[in-house]
């Protein structure tokens, strides 16, 4: 009978020991995705950051062109500042999908 017991509690340790093993391992995923979500999110801000600089850089070119009184290039720097804004606009969108996620 006491060996039934001494089995039974072998095999319990082991299960034990294997959930154990199992649980560090989903815990060890779960860091690492974090990890990976935090970079990300990171990367998105830069990218955000970037995106309104080269607005900015985009509707002072159109500003200048603008100034000078050309008439073909106010056209092509009014296109550049709608494309500079809808850029704004879609990385604006993209940094909220992935803050969501």
């Amino acid at each position: 009978m006491i060996e039934v017991v001494q089995s039974a509690n072998t095999a319990m340790t082991e299960s034990m020991l294997q959930v154990a093993a199992m649980s560090s391992a989903i815990s060890e995923a779960v860091h690492q995705q974090n990890f990976v979500a935090r970079r990300i999110a990171e990367t998105v801000d830069g990218t955000a950051t970037r995106t309104g600089e080269v607005s900015d850089s985009i509707a002072g070119v159109s500003d200048l062109v603008h100034r000078s009184g050309r008439g073909a290039d106010q056209a092509a720097a009014a296109e550049l500042s709608r494309q500079a804004a809808a850029l704004t606009r879609g990385a604006g969108e993209f940094v909220a999908r992935v803050r969501a996620a």
